[in-house]
């Protein structure tokens, strides 16, 4: 492991951010991105879009969730620790926005014209992803420097090293 765990008595517990998509979202997001034979290929949209991501190497991924009895998917763009099983404060930084919508655009009914961020704890029913570890390890080591600098120069401590808002939409 990474030196930066040698002070710990256990592992943390990793949480992945992104934009919360729906059901309607991620079908758009495949059309975008998936030939008509990938999607039919597949049992659902949100396997097919998974699939092209491993196939690529993509560090990311869709994971489903439920809220109000609704499914929806979180399209991953980050890894955070969780020392205590709590949420984390983690947001998403203004340009992978900007980079989502840049690759999406607002869908071609303007599925994407507003987008939610959330973090969440990685599901127990999935295995960890390759990649995973290796993204959270990243961001704890930006939180123990900052933490670190905090207790040199007695300034507050800020996670949020990313930046958003829980309801995200494009400019016009």
């Amino acid at each position: 492991m990474s030196a930066y765990w040698e002070h710990l008595s256990e592992l943390p517990i990793p949480y992945v951010f992104g934009f919360a998509l729906t059901q309607t979202q991620v079908d758009a997001m495949a059309r975008q991105i998936l030939s008509e034979e990938e999607i039919a290929a597949s049992s659902t949209t949100q396997r097919a879009i998974v699939h092209k991501m491993e196939r690529d190497g993509a560090p990311t991924t869709l994971v489903p969730f439920w809220r109000d009895k609704v499914q929806y998917y979180c399209y991953v763009v980050g890894v955070v620790p969780s020392f205590y099983g709590r949420n984390p404060n983690a947001t998403i930084a203004k340009h992978i926005i900007q980079q989502f919508w840049q690759t999406f655009g607002r869908g071609p009914n303007g599925e994407f014209n507003k987008v939610h961020s959330i973090c969440m704890r990685w599901p127990d029913i999935f295995a960890f992803p390759d990649w995973l570890y290796p993204r959270m390890f990243e961001a704890t080591k930006i939180l123990l420097e900052k933490r670190g600098a905090k207790e040199r120069k007695e300034t507050s401590l800020d996670f949020a090293v990313l930046f958003a808002s829980s309801a995200i939409a494009p400019e016009a």
